[in-house]
């Protein structure tokens, strides 16, 4: 028995979950974050989602996973829904449909730039962005979705998925975060707390993507997320909210939603339950904080700490010409230091006074954070601080670096040669004739899933 009203739906709810209905089947879902918290406890959703909602997810046709970071890819939201069909974008190398398929899922990834049939009359693309993360169209009888999720991308990347992709005239829902999620409000510099964004700033990129899209409509989106640490609940107040889309988002001919919507695509009316984005955790949630924070506490560092750090840090080339001062560890909870003398790939126990940057976390976050490789994630966390004597935008590239690592980028001349042609035409249109010098070097020429800004349209 069908549910719902008749046509096409959309429902946002969680963190970045979208759910496209038609006739109240759900047909699809996105990056399902539907229980629990992240990023080491610090992150929780500032609404759950309901037992209904839950079951929309479990019953869509499709899961989409737009990139690996874990408030997107939630592997135990994915275990609540069960061993099942998720769909991936095509990445020159990236991990998750693998890990996937070693756990029972049955993981495929799509061609980018290429329509495929969700259902009759509904389609879906996939479009690769900087770096390993992907923007997801939806395309219904009656309006486009947009799901641009966390992408840092260039203008030109958004122009030509407006010209080559979408339909001129039919209305179009954009939605993408618009609330700080690296290090930017993580940042220190003489001491003082220093950000490399405003409030301003992270609405204006929302607008302008937007408008960049032609979109008619933008839903707040993935960033419905708060900080519940001890050492991460300042974060609470550097996140940007409803209030300040409103107060910032100006003339724009791009309508502005709530959060957490149920639009009719054909009329595109909604109703929203955003109630203000209060927030604050229950007893059994603050509970599993504070287990997680004594943990920590109880820490002792392993015989072979050091040596993971300067294995992992030894792996990123490029350390050694943008970093020559070094970067510091501060492991807080432990009252030790580290550091990395890049120029000598030496670990010492001591930060001098002359470095780059310092980064202070808990050292059992560190120790699995390098024991799982993912060290950039750290960036991402709200309870790390990093103290910097360089350009601000230098040390996020450190971080950049990582992630690099992190997804296997420099783990061979063919990778790095991979990643320079695959991404390099978001960056240097010219750098796509130079694909044939790259040809005898990287397996990802010969895959049908290249990134190409004059793509088929089918």
């Amino acid at each position: 028995m069908k549910r719902g009203p008749v046509g096409y739906q959309l429902k946002t709810f969680g963190h970045a979950t979208l759910v496209l209905l038609h006739d109240g089947e759900p047909l699809i879902a996105t990056d399902p974050w539907l229980i629990g918290s992240t990023y080491w406890r610090s992150w929780w959703l500032e609404k759950y989602p309901t037992r209904e909602q839950i079951e929309l997810v479990r019953e869509a046709r499709e899961i989409y996973i737009t990139h690996s970071h874990p408030d997107h890819f939630h592997f135990p939201s994915l275990r609540l829904l069960g061993k099942r069909s998720t769909i991936h974008p095509y990445f020159p190398r990236y991990a998750v449909p693998e890990f996937l398929r070693s756990r029972g899922f049955a993981a495929r990834v799509l061609e980018p730039w290429r329509w495929y049939p969700l259902a009759t009359g509904v389609r879906m693309a996939s479009i690769p962005a900087p770096i390993n993360d992907s923007v997801l169209l939806l395309d219904t009888p009656e309006a486009t979705i947009a799901d641009i999720n966390d992408c840092a991308h260039r203008p030109r990347l958004l122009k030509c998925i407006r010209d080559r992709m979408l339909i001129p005239g039919k209305r179009l829902i954009a939605l993408r975060s618009y609330s700080p999620a690296s290090i930017s409000p993580t940042l220190f510099v003489n001491g003082k707390r220093a950000p490399m964004k405003t409030r301003q700033d992270y609405v204006a990129v929302a607008r302008n993507d937007s408008e960049l899209l032609g979109a008619s409509y933008f839903v707040p989106f993935a960033s419905q997320a708060s900080f519940a640490r001890t050492d991460s609940q300042w974060a609470n107040d550097y996140k940007v909210t409803y209030d300040d889309l409103q107060a910032y988002w100006g003339n724009s001919v791009v309508t502005l939603c709530k959060p957490f919507i149920d639009m009719d695509l054909s009329t595109a009316t909604y109703v929203s339950d955003y109630d203000g984005g209060r927030f604050s955790i229950n007893d059994q949630q603050l509970t599993k904080v504070c287990e997680r924070e004594t943990e920590e506490k109880e820490f002792e560092l392993p015989h072979d700490f050091d040596a993971k750090l300067k294995a992992y840090l030894d792996e990123i080339p490029l350390l050694r010409v943008f970093y020559r001062r070094g970067i510091g560890w501060r492991l807080e909870d432990r009252g030790q230091e580290r550091f990395y003398s890049s120029r000598r790939r030496e670990i010492k126990h001591n930060i001098p006074d002359d470095y780059d940057f310092t980064i202070t976390v808990p050292a059992k976050v560190l120790y699995e954070a390098l024991c799982n490789n993912v060290l950039t994630d750290l960036g991402i966390t709200m309870f790390i601080r990093v103290d910097t004597k360089i350009n601000p935008k230098l040390t996020y590239g450190a971080f950049f670096l990582m992630g690099l690592h992190d997804y296997g980028y420099f783990r061979s001349i063919s990778d790095m040669a991979a990643f320079v042609g695959f991404y390099g035409p978001y960056f240097e249109p010219s750098l796509m004739r130079t694909r044939w010098l790259l040809q005898s070097v990287s397996k990802v020429w010969r895959s049908p899933a290249m990134p190409n800004f004059d793509p088929p349209v089918s």
